[in-house]
């Protein structure tokens, strides 16, 4: 009775018999995980790979397992979504194999100004978990780095900094490393920022 507010009708009378009554088991979902949701043919269908952990129970035991399945799904017009295809059993997407290309340095920025950029970052990293949008003005140009409001972020550390120059232009690809004073993990948060020297001082620009 309850699939019938997620099924076609087509899919209801396939599914009838897929949940008998006299077995001697019963489940309980623990986790879905969704892996990809893509276009599938019209604008409005869409294929959907999931994930889900699932523990089986009997007299005697109880298992995990965990299957991971494909399914269509229609949205129309109005939003409302109903899925046209059984859950079919897939493959588990696998680790891709691609690296992206790390950041290096070109020599194009000066070790004084490297010095200058470093103590910049240190300081803007620093007052960012807690800046109210008017003190990231003094440092921000625009809105590239919206306050975050993460009061129980501790700047730690800069990680790494990567600096090329480009014009009047310094590309900053940099790891930010935070203490979370709440859950004492460390965070690491990487940006990738475009600073320029406005009126003698570096400012983050995008």
């Amino acid at each position: 009775d309850a699939l019938t507010g997620y099924l076609t009708e087509d899919l209801q009378r396939l599914t009838a018999d897929t949940v008998k009554s006299d077995v001697a088991v019963s489940s309980s979902v623990q986790d879905v995980q969704i892996w990809s949701v893509e276009q599938n043919g019209g604008e409005n269908d869409f294929a959907v790979v999931f994930t889900v952990a699932q523990t089986i129970s009997d007299d005697k035991k109880k298992d995990t397992v965990s299957s991971v399945y494909k399914t269509a799904v229609h949205k129309d017009d109005n939003g409302d979504m109903v899925i046209t295809q059984a859950p079919t059993i897939t493959g588990k997407p696998a680790k891709s194999a691609y690296t992206p290309k790390a950041a290096e340095p070109d020599g194009t920025v000066s070790a004084a100004e490297s010095e200058d950029i470093a103590d910049f970052l240190t300081t803007f990293f620093t007052l960012y978990p807690t800046a109210t949008e008017k003190e990231l003005s003094y440092y921000v140009s625009g809105d590239s780095m919206p306050p975050v409001k993460c009061a129980d972020y501790v700047f730690s550390q800069l990680k790494s900094t990567v600096l090329n120059k480009d014009g009047d232009t310094v590309t900053a690809t940099v790891a930010v490393e935070y203490l979370d004073s709440v859950t004492k993990m460390t965070q690491i948060s990487q940006f990738e920022l475009v600073l320029k020297l406005v009126d003698g001082n570096w400012k983050i620009i995008k």
